[in-house]
């Protein structure tokens, strides 16, 4: 939901947005990696719901391919 929260907020309730998950960022069995303290918590706290919220992330937004948005394509 803060996600749509914020979306909406940049770009007006029915404009595309660009959003970019790295595997790394939903994926809880990638080997993790040595870090301080505070990064490592930083990095992976929240690691193991993260599947959950994808889930509601793809299903709560229409999706679509970079040559369905109007801005970019190219005139023919």
């Amino acid at each position: 939901e803060r996600l749509r929260t914020k979306v909406a907020a940049r770009t007006g309730e029915e404009q595309p947005a660009v959003v970019y998950i790295h595997p790394l960022d939903i994926d809880a069995r990638e080997p993790r990696m040595k870090l301080k303290f505070f990064n490592r918590f930083m990095y992976y706290y929240g690691l193991k719901g993260a599947k959950e919220k994808f889930i509601r992330l793809v299903k709560g937004f229409e999706w679509g391919g970079f040559g369905e948005l109007s801005i970019i394509r190219s005139p023919r």
